[in-house]
């Protein structure tokens, strides 16, 4: 992904519902997004129309977010199991002639 960040975010009800989030503000979406990969889900990119705030106009996102970012990261990604990230984890959809992993739709 290019930007984690920045978008929207689409989940299977069974699988944003089942999930334990534990993280807020911006950890949320590294969070769920590390979360629903290790389910195998494919991961759709979108472009969307984003302006950026400047400093003047109240952006407030600093060194110190950035550190967080990549604890994050590596929280998530490293040191959360899939059976750790699920209360319970979502049945596979898997059609009889491929077995592929989830597909979001």
């Amino acid at each position: 992904m290019t930007d984690v960040e920045t978008g929207y975010k689409a989940f299977r009800g069974d699988i944003i519902r089942n999930m334990r989030i534990g993280s807020s503000g911006f950890g949320f979406e590294i969070e769920a997004t590390a979360k629903v990969a290790k389910l195998g889900c494919a991961i759709y990119e979108v472009p969307i129309s984003y302006y950026g705030r400047t400093y003047d106009e109240g952006k407030k996102v600093g060194f110190a977010d950035g550190l967080k970012a990549i604890w994050y990261v590596i929280r998530f990604n490293l040191f959360c199991t899939l059976r750790a990230s699920f209360r319970q984890l979502p049945e596979r959809n898997f059609t009889r002639e491929r077995r592929q992993p989830f597909e979001l739709q």
